[in-house]
């Protein structure tokens, strides 16, 4: 039970972290909610713990992984170039950090909870 609990919840705050993203970036709110973008990665964080949780059932490297996940995105808007900002701008470097620490944030936020609840 445990487990289809976890997937449910874990496929209901991705598909959530889908329609923000699409919205996100059909409609601008990445621009015109200059939060927004701490939102998603939070969101992401979370989501990519949850996912790493599912799949290893130990929650002992969902922060690495997170970390990780969150690297490649960045890696992701780099290659595709939807930064925002030249990639040597300081605009550029802050935005990448914040972002990584929003995914770890997301994450650590998942492994509290589960080492609160073993």
């Amino acid at each position: 039970m445990q487990t289809l609990r976890l997937a449910a919840v874990t496929i209901g705050l991705l598909t959530l972290l889908l329609i923000l993203h699409v919205y996100g970036m059909s409609g601008h709110w990445y621009l015109y909610f200059p939060y927004f973008d701490l939102i998603t990665h939070f969101l992401g964080g979370v989501g990519i713990a949850l996912s790493a949780l599912y799949v290893m059932k130990n929650p002992k490297h969902i922060i690495l992984i997170s970390i990780i996940a969150g690297i490649v995105w960045e890696i992701f808007e780099v290659y595709y170039d939807i930064t925002g900002w030249p990639i040597s701008s300081i605009n550029y470097q802050i935005d990448t950090a914040i972002d990584i620490v929003m995914d770890t944030l997301g994450a650590v936020a998942v492994w509290l909870i589960v080492r609160k609840n073993k």
